[in-house]
C-alpha cells in the first residue's frame, strides 16, 4: 500500500480516537489498540486501506520522526517563515504531546508506587525490630 496524506490524516485521527499512547510500549494493551486501529482503517470506506497492526505502528513512528526532524530543522534555521500548519501536522503534534503527558504520568505513578512500597517495607522492619 502507498501512503498518501489522506491516509496519514485518517491514521492520526484513529490514533487520537483509540488513544494507544496511554499504554506502555510493548504491552499487550498497546498491541490490541494498534490492531483495532488497523481494523478500523481497513473498514474505512472513504479511502482504501490494506494495513496490518505492524504497518500502522511503523507508519506512525515514521510520521512522528519526520515531524520532529522538520520541527528541529525549522527551529535551527533562523529567519525562515514557517508555512501554514496542515491538519496532518496538527494531529501529529497532538499525538506527540499526548504521548509525552501519558509517559510522564506513568513515570510519576511508578515513582509513587516505589515510595509506597519503601514505606511499607520500612514499617515492617520497624515492627519486627520492636518485637
Amino acid at each position: 500500500m502507498e501512503w498518501t496524506e489522506i491516509h496519514d490524516t485518517l491514521l492520526c485521527r484513529e490514533v487520537l480516537l483509540e488513544e494507544s499512547y496511554k499504554y506502555r510500549k510493548g504491552s499487550n494493551e498497546k498491541g490490541k489498540k494498534w490492531t483495532e486501529i488497523a481494523e478500523a482503517l481497513n473498514k474505512s470506506e472513504q479511502v482504501k486501506f490494506k494495513v496490518t497492526q505492524r504497518g500502522v505502528w511503523e507508519r506512525m513512528e515514521q510520521l512522528q520522526k519526520k515531524h520532529l526532524e522538520k520541527k528541529k530543522e525549522e527551529e535551527s534555521a533562523s529567519g525562515i517563515a514557517v508555512d501554514d500548519v496542515t491538519e496532518l501536522e496538527t494531529l501529529i503534534n497532538e499525538i506527540i504531546d499526548r504521548e509525552k503527558l501519558a509517559e510522564e504520568s506513568r513515570d510519576s505513578e511508578g515513582a509513587q508506587r516505589k515510595i509506597e512500597a519503601a514505606k511499607q517495607t520500612a514499617e515492617k522492619m520497624r515492627k519486627e525490630a520492636m518485637e
